[in-house]
């Protein structure tokens, strides 16, 4: 079952799509005001989308957090924050982090088996953890491409390897066609989308969020 933040995302998707200008498949030229129009939908998919991921994140360490206060137990993706956090290391940065997260599987074994007896410095330590990586890397986020998206999914320990290659697709164009709008006094020939492919693109990134979501979900029961 998808959760409360994918289907609120679905249906903001769904009610910017009506904005997609009617162009027949079979006419290739656009004018400046449907080229204007779907430069526009472009803008909030892609807002919509930047919305999603991040609050999935944010949501994820909150209930990480909240399972540690509950029973005292470090969710994977705490202690890959920890290990982030000792490490002092930024968004700019993570790449290099990436193969040591991927690969941490038993990490922090020894601090969870110390919790009960140092509980309150442990709580600083997480708090500290989880403040640094909403800081950086949700606060400072400024896309939806795919470095973007490792940015904000390495650190909580998940494998952006498994995202769907569809949907890594459908999001660069989308990210290119709002790059191009809100940074050019007019659509660069290379990022325009014809209508069609737009819609086809919105539908990859349904289904491919949608996937995404539940790994998330299966992601945060991993501990």
């Amino acid at each position: 079952m998808s959760t409360k933040a994918y289907r609120s995302f679905v249906e903001r998707v769904d009610a910017v799509a009506v904005g997609l200008p009617a162009v027949p498949a079979t006419r290739l030229n656009l004018s400046i005001k449907e080229q204007d129009e779907l430069a526009t939908v472009a803008v909030f998919i892609h807002a919509a989308c930047e919305y999603y991921v991040e609050e999935r994140c944010r949501d994820i360490v909150f209930r990480a957090r909240r399972s540690f206060s509950s029973n005292s137990k470090l969710k994977f993706c705490l202690r890959v924050l920890l290990m982030l956090r000792f490490s002092k290391l930024d968004g700019d940065k993570i790449d290099r982090f990436e193969h040591i997260v991927l690969k941490l599987g038993g990490g922090f074994r020894i601090l969870q088996s110390q919790v009960r007896l140092r509980h309150a410095r442990v709580v600083l330590e997480i708090d500290g953890a989880c403040t640094h990586y909403i800081n950086e890397f949700i606060d400072k986020n400024h896309g939806v491409s795919l470095k973007y998206l490792r940015k904000m999914l390495i650190p909580l320990g998940f494998d952006p390897g498994v995202l769907d290659p569809t949907l890594v697709s459908a999001l660069s164009d989308i990210a290119r066609l709002r790059g191009d709008a809100a940074h050019r006094p007019a659509l660069h020939a290379r990022s325009i989308i014809h209508p069609v492919t737009m819609s086809a693109r919105i539908a990859s990134i349904k289904s491919g969020f949608m996937d995404l979501d539940q790994k998330l979900v299966a992601h945060l029961k991993k501990s």
